[in-house]
């Protein structure tokens, strides 16, 4: 498929679009299950607080690791493995036979939602179909150790524009 106004393939962004949301979705599709697996297992309210609690305990630092691997492996790796633990967490949940399972099965949807949400966002900004070229020069990682350039960055709120950076002046600027 191919844009008419650009001529670029748009396959790619829907391509990964799909999975992200594929993957979004299946980190909670056992959530129903919840109430058959409390009666299987015979958890508590509390202990069923804590298995979705362990989403969250193992997702928030692993997208502070996980942040930068599309960065140094590329996109397409990281996103077929982060798919690729969505669907061993699924598997898991198919396959609990007590509590431990769940909350494996969760621990690795929380992993795989970590691998995938940075290097799919990052994709899709860079196979967004209507895109112009300066859009896509905003949204590439700057390869200093500044932060990127943006006209929004929270650093540049907090700590002023410092040199280098856009300015409404600047050439660079679109």
């Amino acid at each position: 498929m191919r844009d008419p106004a650009t001529g670029r393939r748009n396959a790619p962004f829907w391509i990964v679009a799909g999975g992200l949301l594929a993957l979004l979705c299946g980190s909670n599709l056992a959530a129903p299950l919840y109430a058959v697996y409390g009666q299987r297992f015979g958890f508590s309210k509390a202990m069923l607080a804590l298995i979705f609690a362990t989403y969250t305990l193992v997702l928030v630092p692993a997208l502070l690791a996980c942040g930068q691997l599309s960065d140094r492996f590329g996109r397409r790796p990281v996103i077929l493995a982060g798919l690729t633990a969505g669907i061993a967490g699924l598997v898991l949940f198919a396959h609990a036979d007590s509590v431990a399972w769940l909350f494996a099965a969760r621990a690795v949807q929380g992993l795989s939602v970590a691998m995938i949400s940075g290097a799919a966002v990052a994709a899709l900004a860079e196979l967004e179909p209507t895109a112009t070229p300066c859009a896509r020069r905003w949204s590439r990682p700057s390869p200093s150790a500044e932060p990127p350039p943006g006209r929004c960055s929270a650093a540049r709120s907090l700590s002023g524009p410092p040199t280098g950076w856009w300015s409404p002046t600047s050439p660079a600027s679109c």
